[in-house]
């Protein structure tokens, strides 16, 4: 029984997105019974049997549909060959992930480069080491906020990018100024 609950525990609670899709489904299709789906005004009660693999893209996956649903609403195109429904919005997963992949990787090269090359334009040792400071904050609230990494996790990724960071400084033989 021990067993049982802690599987359950287990479980993590639904993403407020979907809650709130599969309100507006029923609010605007009112094909069910308001007491079959009294339910829904109760999401502490619920849980979502399948949780994302990566966090991150699940965070920001929504964003992404939003901006492209935006698109296909500013080119008059519609947003979905499988319904009629204009309220309906089906975008292909795999292209979803696909562009969310995208856009982490473009922030991500960004957030990693960006600094270095401040780094190397500045002539100040002390606007430098801001930068690095500022450079490795950011780092370590992206990872706070967009992951699942244990503490440890984030403070060794961020020590290890501060420290990077101030060996590229000390390999470009600056001299305090």
């Amino acid at each position: 029984m021990l067993e049982q609950n802690r599987s359950i525990f287990a479980y993590e609670s639904p993403r407020r997105r979907d809650l709130e899709n599969l309100q507006n489904w029923v609010n605007n299709k009112a094909s069910i019974a308001r007491d079959e789906t009294a339910y829904l005004s109760k999401p502490q009660d619920l849980m979502t049997m399948l949780s994302p693999r990566d966090d991150a893209l699940a965070r920001l996956t929504p964003l992404t549909e939003r901006l492209v649903s935006g698109l296909y609403t500013l080119c008059k195109k519609p947003r979905s060959t499988v319904s009629r429904d204009p309220n309906l919005t089906l975008l292909s997963e795999s292209i979803l992930q696909r562009l969310t992949r995208a856009i982490v990787a473009s922030a991500v090269v960004v957030l990693l480069l960006v600094p270095i090359i401040i780094i190397n334009a500045l002539a100040s040792l002390s606007l430098r080491m801001m930068v690095i400071v500022v450079a490795s904050a950011i780092l370590i609230t992206a990872l706070s906020t967009l992951t699942n990494a244990k503490t440890v996790e984030v403070f060794m990724s961020g020590a290890t990018y501060a420290t990077v960071l101030v060996v590229f400084l000390a390999g470009n033989g600056v001299k305090a100024t």
